[in-house]
């Protein structure tokens, strides 16, 4: 009994290895649409810049994006959005302020101007910011993708048409079969005038560190050109998206590739305008999320993603907090692939070996895995493998017949033979990792198996192996 509760304990404690606390310091954003969290109904391909920041900080940063649809510097103010931020704001917080798009409009719960009211809300919300010893970071408007000409009638089309997109005008049309007479040429041309100044003045005014977002977007997509930078906006073909079937020509609104694009040039600069965030910057080929903030909502379309055979380079994929019910492959093809997950990510499944497949068969021990690593110079940190099926015979977590395979903080949960290496002449490294079952691993036909600093543990009670050995190597006959 007293075995059993020892090893149980020391079981906890690995567990819990993997939770350190970690001091979170939240930046809270405020804006509009351009900036905003999106719905994910009917495939909604529509992100604003804010909702995929997260995939480019570490985990001791947490985004929490109050932008809103609409919204201006005043309806932001008058609809208690600024004073539930404030409620929740801690000393050395920080706060983005993004507001320009919707102050230009005409319409009376909006408009505001530059140089009188416009800056005076844009004051409130940095002084009310330092007030409750938060830290204050003022931003501009993105560029509007228009290449048409320089005068009234084209900015005013341009708001058109962002009010059409959002319900104002229902009786416009704005979808991909609209004709449009404007000619497009090869600059841009600005939709916001002295809009884009009053953040930058307030700015120097208060010693606040501002974001040109305009230049960095005007310089991205005028660089791009007319046709390149519709893969930015929300240009969408007709019948290819339930959320929109006719389609859509937003020149405003970013979709997925262009919101990730556009951030991860922005937490450049805000890394370097504001150097106190910069070792909390990250960067990834590709983010999973499942609230959106990501490229991908699995983990397997990342993988489907990587190109084939990719040499002398990694491709690095961060997993956000989930868990991932899918039966991963990571096939031989997708070389020097590195899957870092956060906190709380979990790929997981369900199949077990006496489980028929559909001929009726039996998976056998094999098939019963969630998942298959292939490819080699595989390396994975902070991820839990687990089948969930219970106590119904072999029910594998992670089947490995990979060359140079290594595992950093993973954990491997299932039944019977959890972990599953295979394949002659191959090297796999596990360092402090956590793997449950009970037999736990299984080798057939490898060559080495390195381990430090984990566990390999039996729901049998059966001795525990590999912990804490300097290098614990096993050898199949």
């Amino acid at each position: 009994m007293k075995s059993k509760l020892i090893l149980l304990l020391t079981a906890f404690f690995l567990c819990s290895a993997f939770k350190a606390d970690k001091p979170v310091i939240t930046i809270f954003m405020i804006g509009d649409s351009t900036m905003s969290n999106k719905s994910l109904v009917g495939g909604n391909p529509e992100r604003g810049w804010g909702h995929v920041l997260p995939g480019f900080f570490s985990e001791n940063i947490r985004v929490d994006n109050h932008a809103m649809n609409g919204r201006s510097s005043k309806s932001f103010i008058d609809e208690g959005r600024w004073d539930k931020v404030l409620s929740q704001m801690k000393k050395g917080d920080y706060v983005f302020i993004q507001f320009g798009h919707n102050d230009e409009k005409p319409r009376a719960d909006r408009h505001t101007d530059p140089g009188t009211t416009f800056d005076a809300n844009l004051r409130k919300f940095v002084n009310e910011t330092r007030a409750k010893g938060g830290i204050p970071v003022l931003f501009n408007s993105i560029v509007r993708r228009n290449f048409g000409t320089a005068d009234n009638k084209a900015v005013a089309e341009a708001i058109l048409q962002d009010d059409i997109r959002k319900g104002i005008n229902p009786d416009a049309k704005q979808d991909a079969s609209q004709k449009h007479s404007v000619v497009e040429g090869d600059k841009l041309i600005d939709t916001h005038g002295a809009y884009l100044d009053s953040p930058r003045n307030v700015a120097k005014e208060l010693n606040v560190p501002f974001i040109d977002m305009n230049k960095l977007t005007h310089d991205l997509v005028e660089g791009l050109g007319p046709e390149e930078s519709k893969k930015l906006f929300m240009w969408v073909p007709a019948n290819t998206i339930s959320a929109m079937p006719k389609g859509r020509e937003d020149n405003t609104h970013l979709n997925i590739y262009g919101a990730r694009v556009i951030a991860g040039i922005t937490v450049d600069v805000i890394a370097r305008e504001v150097p106190e965030l910069a070792k909390y910057v990250r960067h990834y080929d590709f983010v999973v999320a499942q609230d959106g903030s990501g490229d991908f909502f699995t983990v397997q379309e990342a993988i489907n993603a990587v190109p084939d055979f990719r040499k002398n380079v990694r491709t690095t994929i961060l997993v956000r907090k989930g868990v991932y019910k899918e039966k991963l492959i990571v096939p031989e093809s997708k070389i020097n692939v590195s899957l870092i997950g956060q906190e709380g990510a979990v790929i997981s499944y369900d199949d077990y070996a006496g489980k028929p497949n559909v001929f009726g068969e039996n998976k056998g021990t094999s098939g019963s895995s969630s998942c298959y690593i292939y490819a080699p110079d595989f390396y994975a940190e902070n991820i839990t493998f687990e089948n969930t099926s219970g106590p119904v015979g072999q029910a594998v977590a992670c089947f490995i017949s990979a060359d140079r395979a290594y595992f950093k903080n993973c954990r491997f949960l299932g039944f019977q033979d959890t972990l599953y290496t295979y394949g002659k002449g191959m090297r796999q490294y596990y360092e402090d990792c956590y793997v449950e079952g009970t037999v736990g691993l299984r080798r057939y036909s490898i060559a080495a198996i390195s381990i430090v600093n984990a566990m390999v543990m039996s729901r049998l009670l059966l001795p525990m192996k590999g912990r804490n050995t300097a290098m614990y190597s096993m050898t199949a006959n």
